[in-house]
């Protein structure tokens, strides 16, 4: 009798070890299937498209960008960069304009209505602000964190041949862009501001 109490005791611990190293085993295969589910729904989210990189560049981050020709809409900053910068082409669509001083007309007219001078400058008090080529696509990552801790809003970014496009959302935004880029020489397009123009003097023989 006193064997099979020993017996029966040793068995029962094996089965309670063996639970036990079960229900461990388990939960490890549950946490890893949680990791992976993770992974492929951000992968499912995110789409990346990776370029190869120079072994001096500031930077390894992934270009995350949508493939060529399709929007990114944001309503927020988004994630940019450095390298050497090509003065922005002045005149290329914006030719510039002779400094004058053309004849203001009165806003209203004798029976108190506006006058068209006056209607087509509430027509042109939100001048177009232009859009931003950076040249280096690799470097966009790096420059839009730059954007995003400084404030500076954009309202979308494509991806073309030429470069990643983006819209400044404000002029403000715009001047502090480009001061950026130029001081950090990054290859950018742009155009002038419309105020920009104005001042431009055309000096000829």
């Amino acid at each position: 009798m006193e064997k099979l109490k020993e017996e029966n005791q040793r068995l029962l611990s094996l089965v309670e070890q063996l639970s036990t190293q079960l229900a461990n085993q388990f939960q490890g295969l549950q946490h890893q299937l949680q990791v992976l589910t993770d992974i492929m729904n951000r992968d499912r989210i995110i789409p990346f498209i990776t370029e190869p990189q120079p072994k001096n560049s500031m930077t390894n981050l992934p270009l995350n960008l949508a493939e060529e020709g399709m929007e990114i809409n944001e309503t927020k900053p988004l994630p940019w960069s450095i390298q050497h910068s090509t003065p922005p082409p002045a005149n290329e669509g914006f030719p510039p304009l002779r400094l004058t001083t053309p004849y203001v007309p009165p806003s209203t007219s004798m029976d108190g209505q506006p006058t068209q001078a006056s209607t087509d400058e509430t027509k042109h008090s939100h001048p177009k602000i232009p859009p931003i080529i950076l040249r280096t696509k690799d470097r966009w990552t790096m420059i839009s964190n730059v954007m995003k801790a400084n404030g500076w809003q954009f309202t979308k970014a494509i991806n073309t041949a030429k470069g990643v496009k983006f819209f400044p959302a404000t002029i403000e935004s715009y001047r502090s862009i480009t001061k950026f880029m130029q001081n950090n020489e990054e290859k950018y397009l742009t155009y002038l501001l419309p105020e920009e123009k104005l001042l431009q003097v055309v000096i000829r023989d």
